[in-house]
C-alpha cells in the first residue's frame, strides 16, 4: 500500500513538474527555437503519461480503495484477489474441462512431439 502512495505521489509532482517546465519553455520563448519545441514536447508528453497514471488510479478507484483502507474503514484491497480465487475466467474452466487423463495423445502420456535437432 506505501508503494502505491508513493508511485501515485512521484508521479503527481513529476508530472506537474513536466507541465510547469513546458509551460516555462513557452512562457520564456524559448520554444520558437527547434530545440525548446521538441523539449517542451517531450516534457508535455511524459507529464501527461505520469499524470495519466494517477488519472486511470482515480478513475478505478484504486485510491479510494488505499485511502478507505489506511484509515481501517476497510478492506477491500484483499477483496479483489479472494473475488478472482472464487471465480475463476471462463477460458481457464473451459479449459480444464475440456481435458481429460486417459486422451491418447503423445502429450498425455508424457511424451514431446518436438523434433530433436
Amino acid at each position: 500500500m506505501t508503494e502505491l502512495v508513493v508511485l501515485w505521489v512521484l508521479c503527481i509532482l513529476l508530472g506537474l513538474g513536466s507541465w510547469g517546465a513546458a509551460l516555462w519553455l513557452a512562457v520564456t520563448g524559448q520554444m520558437l527555437t527547434m530545440d525548446g519545441l521538441a523539449l517542451a514536447l517531450i516534457a508535455f508528453t511524459v507529464g501527461t503519461f505520469l499524470l495519466f497514471n494517477v488519472g486511470w488510479a482515480l478513475h478505478k478507484g484504486e485510491i479510494q480503495e488505499v485511502w478507505s483502507a489506511f484509515r481501517g474503514q476497510s478492506t477491500s484491497l484483499k477483496q479483489p484477489v479472494a473475488r478472482l480465487a472464487q471465480h475463476p475466467s471462463p477460458v481457464m474452466a473451459e479449459a480444464k474441462a475440456s481435458r481429460s487423463p486417459t486422451t491418447s495423445s503423445p502429450t498425455a502420456r508424457g511424451r514431446s512431439t518436438h523434433a530433436v535437432l
